[in-house]
């Protein structure tokens, strides 16, 4: 009978404790939303955020609302301290994400172009501090996007054909040379 008040004692206590950590978390977890403010507002639509390594910058895809095909979208930077935007390209036609690079230099992004008389997209790296662009992978004529830094030397990307296929590309920047990373699949 000593035995079971203890165990009723020490049941009670373990469920007062787990109470009161439920209790205080889900508080600890109501104050993040209550404190939540807006990166950006426009009328525009704004689209594929990155956040650089550092988190001090923040890029995105600006669209008009009118603009049917996206082609004069434009890229901003947001410098998150000191809440200054700038804009470092217009008048682009952008298919998947942004990435920063590792050293938080420069952007990497899929731009829409014709070739040929064909659209595809290419892989391109934009140098925040210059606006300097170039082209890292050229399209001909499948669709490159979605392209993520692995490291300061090598990304992987999606490679898309006209029909669908896609395949994942890993791609080093010093050598200029594309590596198939996995077997085909459809998208």
């Amino acid at each position: 009978s000593t035995q079971a008040k203890l165990y009723v004692f020490l049941v009670t206590v373990i469920i007062f404790f787990i109470g009161f950590y439920l209790v205080t978390s889900f508080n600890g977890f109501e104050k993040q939303y209550k404190t939540m403010e807006s990166f950006t507002s426009s009328d525009s639509i704004e689209s594929m955020p990155s956040l650089s390594h550092d988190k001090q910058l923040l890029a995105y895809i600006n669209t008009q609302a009118d603009d049917e095909f996206s082609d004069k979208s434009q890229l901003i930077i947001k410098h998150l301290p000191s809440q200054t935007e700038s804009v470092l390209l217009t008048d682009t036609r952008f298919k998947g994400g942004l990435s920063f690079s590792p050293d938080n230099q420069s952007i990497t992004y899929s731009q829409v172009r014709f070739f040929n008389n064909t659209k595809c997209a290419s892989i391109m790296q934009l140098t925040i501090e210059t606006k300097k662009v170039k082209q890292l992978i050229p399209c001909e004529n499948s669709f490159y996007h979605d392209a993520q830094w692995l490291d300061s030397n090598t990304l992987i990307t999606l490679k898309t054909n006209k029909i669908g296929d896609s395949e994942f590309i890993l791609f080093d920047v010093l050598s200029n040379k594309q590596t198939k990373f996995t077997t085909d699949f459809q998208k």
